[in-house]
């Protein structure tokens, strides 16, 4: 059985665990904003991943039983995991600047059928655009 963290150890560690915590809510709900304005989430995300990394040190430092690093882990891959799905969308901007631009013109549902029908001719086409 692991021994008990020292008092002023686990305040640390439970004050940066709030301040992630606290971080990656405010990064989830920037994330809902449209594209270009969403980015501002990855300000947020890099505080979490900070303060994440900031509690596991102090866990580990005050020996801290193996099951409370754990869920420190777990909150920085998910921070990890909404950083990626954010920047995806930015990654692939350029790829996917043709069918965006003939969605915003598509005022009806055939048009918007018709975007679908040209662009959607399999990943070849998708991939080979991202090559360059």
């Amino acid at each position: 059985m692991d021994t008990p963290m020292p008092p002023e150890q686990a305040q640390d560690a439970f004050r940066q665990s709030r301040r992630a915590t606290g971080y990656l809510l405010l990064a989830f709900l920037a994330s809902f904003m449209p594209v270009p304005f969403n980015a501002v989430a990855f300000l947020p995300l890099t505080a979490s991943l900070v303060a994440s990394a900031r509690c596991y040190g102090a866990l580990r430092e005050a020996s801290a039983p193996r099951n409370a690093r754990w869920w420190t882990i777990s909150g920085m891959a998910i921070t990890a995991m909404l950083g990626v799905s954010l920047a995806l969308p930015y990654i692939f901007w350029g790829a996917a600047a043709p069918y965006r631009d003939c969605l915003e013109g598509a005022n009806t549902k055939a048009a918007v059928t018709a975007c679908d029908n040209r662009f959607d001719d399999g990943q070849h086409s998708f991939l080979a655009d991202l090559s360059g």
